[in-house]
């Protein structure tokens, strides 16, 4: 009974939403459930062609790209210092880390990176994170690549996903310190929103005026994935015209280090040899050496670039995502999780494996990892 009164109700729906909108049926006919049943082949009578333009899905292409990362600034510097083979790993000079298991990091250069540079309101630099200043800086440098103007954009139509693995670490530090030493009455009001992992997709969609879906996302090391997936879907669908995606990290903070260097996840043996510390896949490989920084994909309709006679750096084919649900930090050890992804984006991305001429790995340099991948 539930299923007949479903297909009721939607034949119903149809009749309403579309015989007006497409001509399926004339104005001067009752738009009763007899009426709708007698004529339930109206997709094979009636403008077939308009319903099958309405319900198609969007082409999504890449059409700007920004990164401020301890290889590089800006996507030009960045690329020419990766394919120049320039190594930024070096000791970590924000903070001690004496006696630490890992005391290297690639961080960003902070005599060429300028926070105050990207912000409109010069005042919101001291009420945001690291994390959040990388984020807006790196989507400034992607909307400046993309040769693409916002306040020119419909506002409604242009969304923001970008994800953070930890959020703002060194504000909530910074805070901590206040606490202990000078009391509650002393802590920032800016400390919770500078805190969360949401606020960079929030203060990019404001220093915009994007109006669409503003979403921060959280997945550890997949996190920057996601969005860009996520991202993709939303184009694909049609609801969204531009999307803004990627992720933003600003982990390189006492309590972060001690913790990763806990959790046994970083570089060990590399403190005197930095440059040599980073070495996936490699017999002597020790672990991963942490980075910071942001990079921010620009993603819009093959359309709405065409429209604006944007260059477009490629399309995207398809995305997935599964969870092997076996352990919190390691992989299953068949990669079962792994391989069902793959074959599932193969299929909906209608490819062969031979097609895929380049795979962007992990790369942890640790052992359980290495091998799964």
């Amino acid at each position: 009974m539930k299923i007949h009164l479903t297909i009721l109700f939607l034949c119903c729906l149809i009749n309403q939403v579309y015989s007006k909108k497409y001509g399926f049926v004339k104005s001067n006919v009752p738009r009763s459930v007899k009426y709708v049943l007698k004529n339930i082949k109206l997709y094979d009578t009636y403008k077939t062609n308009e319903l099958k333009k309405h319900c198609e899905t969007s082409k999504v292409v890449c059409t700007g790209m920004g990164v401020v990362t301890g290889t590089g600034i800006g996507i030009d510097e960045f690329w020419n210092n990766i394919i120049n083979g320039y190594n930024s790993i070096d000791k970590v000079t924000k903070f001690d880390t004496t006696n630490m298991i890992c005391g290297i990091a690639s961080e960003v250069d902070t005599n060429k990176f300028k926070a105050s540079d990207y912000y409109t309101n010069k005042k919101d630099v001291n009420r945001n994170d690291e994390c959040t200043h990388f984020a807006v800086a790196a989507t400034r440098l992607a909307l400046d690549d993309a040769k693409m103007d916002p306040s020119k954009l419909n506002p409604d139509k242009v969304g923001t996903i970008i994800g953070s693995g930890i959020g703002g670490l060194h504000f909530l530090e910074k805070e901590l310190k206040t606490l202990n030493e000078k009391g509650h009455r002393r802590i920032s009001p800016y400390l919770i929103p500078a805190m969360i992992a949401n606020t960079p997709s929030g203060y990019v969609s404001m220093e915009h005026n994007l109006r669409g879906i503003s979403l921060g996302m959280l997945s550890a090391c997949a996190t920057s994935g996601h969005t860009i997936g996520e991202a993709y879907r939303y184009i694909k669908n049609k609801e969204y015209d531009v999307m803004i995606c990627g992720g933003t990290e600003a982990s390189i903070t006492p309590i972060g280090f001690a913790g990763f260097n806990a959790l046994r996840a970083l570089c060990a043996g590399y403190n005197d040899n930095p440059k040599k510390g980073c070495r996936p896949f490699d017999l002597k490989r020790s672990g991963f050496v942490m980075g910071e920084g942001a990079g921010i994909l620009i993603l819009e309709s093959y359309e709405h670039a065409l429209k604006r006679n944007a260059k477009i750096y490629g399309e995207i084919l398809g995305y997935a995502s599964e969870s092997d649900a076996f352990h919190i930090t390691a992989p299953e050890p068949n990669g079962r999780g792994l391989t069902n992804t793959i074959k599932k984006l193969l299929r909906k991305a209608n490819i062969n494996k031979t097609d895929v001429k380049y795979i962007n790995a992990h790369g942890t340099s640790t052992n359980l990892n290495d091998k799964i991948e």
